[in-house]
């Protein structure tokens, strides 16, 4: 089956989330074992109507000492399943995200990515929309 995709941030105007940090704990991983993170873009720039039109990128192992930062409005991604159940994936996940009184403001012409229907239908009822 497809992985879930996501976005961490789906645009409603409480959620400050600017950025997600991840940083992968696994000295001794095993590529085979599954658990990478694949963020996602689009086919088609500037077309974006649900997660049909967004494709995945390469893949990112979980690797020991390997530290993910990504745009948390803005980058789609999803995490592949585990191949072995005995496998334990750890991570330590963290957000940066925007002040309450702008001084980390929004970047320029932000405008959340909302790639799922659940995710869009949020953004779409806490824009008033």
């Amino acid at each position: 089956p497809k992985p879930r995709t996501q976005v961490d941030n789906h645009g409603g105007a409480d959620d400050r989330r600017m950025y997600g940090c991840i940083y992968y704990m696994n000295p001794d991983h095993d590529d085979a074992a599954g658990g990478a993170f694949v963020p996602w873009r689009r086919k088609i720039e500037g077309v974006l109507d649900d997660a049909r039109d967004l494709e995945p990128r390469s893949a990112v192992a979980p690797r020991g000492d390997r530290l993910v930062v990504f745009e948390a409005d803005t980058l789609a991604h999803s995490v592949e399943a585990y191949r072995d159940d005995a496998y334990r994936r750890y991570a330590l996940t963290v957000w940066i995200l925007a002040d309450e009184d702008g001084a980390i403001p929004r970047r320029d012409g932000w405008r959340p990515l909302s790639p799922t229907a659940t995710h869009a239908g949020m953004a779409d009822v806490e824009r008033g929309g």
